[in-house]
């Protein structure tokens, strides 16, 4: 290896263990201004991978973040030298279905994966495509709190020339394809062999900073979204890291044709990492992780957060696709301790329905 790619690489993972410092950092303070007992939080540090870890790999570990992208970016570069004539692309997915906000949050996290990977299938190319949380700070909540938003990153490969320029074009211009925030749902850019190592961290980069609406300088109907860490509040950063410590990691990236390989063998390297952890286990398998953050989100913070909500892909023990909510105690505050407030849904959810009453059938003049 050349002095300039050992210095890139260098570089690189400097830059991936300075964001999880910071996101660990931004998420701890949040929880210093919580009153819980010493083993919750013990458990919220082992979710984020710091003094302890989970028996499974969540996705809100910072270090398995880390360790992803670096076997990733020696996948990739074993896959270069192999196929010497390959090309490499990265997308980038913004869609209306991934949007949602902090207060009632619905993850869709198959139904995302789903369409992804349907429309890469449907190029005849092969790619590892892996989801990402979102939050933003200067989007409008209307009254619905701050956005969060599930978005998909994939590095797509093939040996066949790909005018990857006109399937862009079809994607923006499809009915199918849109984004709110006035983004391209679908940017495609082809990349150079040097950019793999990069891209692989990108793809799995933790939550370090929120996303910030700009307008673009060149095109005034589009704008563009920019990572800040001006006004990212650790409330925020928590919220991201409850919804992520609930999902496991290896569930949030997939393989579309040839990237199905490329994506076993990252799941199988990454998982026999996680069982080799020297940390202690402080959060087992059958832990309800969910119910705590449930507990915890009663007596702590701000009461108009609801639980998250998922299609699929969460870690509770029994819960199914949706998770039940614990009974609630009876108080006058919405949120946690009591049914939701009409700022929080709208008013049709809050409405009695009418009840319909089965009519007899009319009987024959005979």
């Amino acid at each position: 290896m050349s002095k300039n790619k050992a210095s890139n690489t260098q570089n690189v993972l400097e830059t991936a263990i300075e964001r999880a410092h910071f996101t660990r950092k931004i998420c701890g303070k949040a929880v210093k201004k919580w009153k819980i007992e010493t083993d919750d939080h013990d458990r919220l540090m082992a979710m984020l991978g710091h003094q302890g870890r989970c028996e499974k790999l969540g996705a809100a570990d910072l270090l398995a973040r880390i360790q992803a992208a670096e076997i990733l970016s020696g996948l990739l570069r074993t896959m270069a030298d192999r196929y010497p004539d390959r090309n490499f692309y990265f997308c980038s997915v913004a869609d209306d279905l991934g949007n949602t906000n902090d207060r009632v949050p619905f993850m869709p996290v198959v139904a995302m994966q789903t369409k992804i990977n349907a429309a890469i299938r449907a190029c005849k190319v092969s790619a590892l495509v892996v989801l990402g949380l979102h939050p933003f700070v200067n989007h409008p909540g209307k009254r619905l709190g701050r956005q969060i938003s599930v978005d998909g990153h994939a590095i797509i490969f093939t040996d066949t020339p790909w005018d990857y320029k006109a399937a862009q074009r079809a994607f923006n211009n499809s009915p199918h394809w849109h984004c709110a925030l006035g983004a391209k749902p679908v940017d495609i850019r082809r990349i150079n062999r040097d950019e793999l190592e990069r891209v692989a961290h990108y793809l799995f980069k933790p939550w370090h900073a929120a996303k910030n609406v700009v307008p673009h300088p060149k095109k005034p109907d589009r704008v563009r979204l920019l990572d800040t860490r001006k006004g990212y509040r650790p409330d925020l950063a928590l919220r991201a890291a409850e919804c992520l410590s609930q999902l496991e990691l290896t569930s949030l990236f997939s393989g579309v044709n040839g990237g199905k390989v490329l994506r076993q063998a990252l799941r199988e390297q990454l998982n026999k990492w996680h069982a080799a952890r020297p940390e202690p286990i402080k959060v087992a398998v059958d832990f309800d992780i969910w119910k705590l953050w449930l507990e915890l989100r009663r007596e702590n913070g701000s009461k108009k957060f609801l639980p998250f909500r998922f299609d699929g892909n969460s870690m509770r023990a029994g819960s199914g696709v949706v998770p039940q909510r614990a009974p609630r105690r009876p108080s006058r505050r919405g949120g946690y301790n009591g049914p939701p407030r009409s700022s929080q849904v709208g008013k049709r959810h809050l409405a009695k329905r009418p009840v319909r009453r089965r009519q007899a059938p009319p009987k024959s003049e005979t």
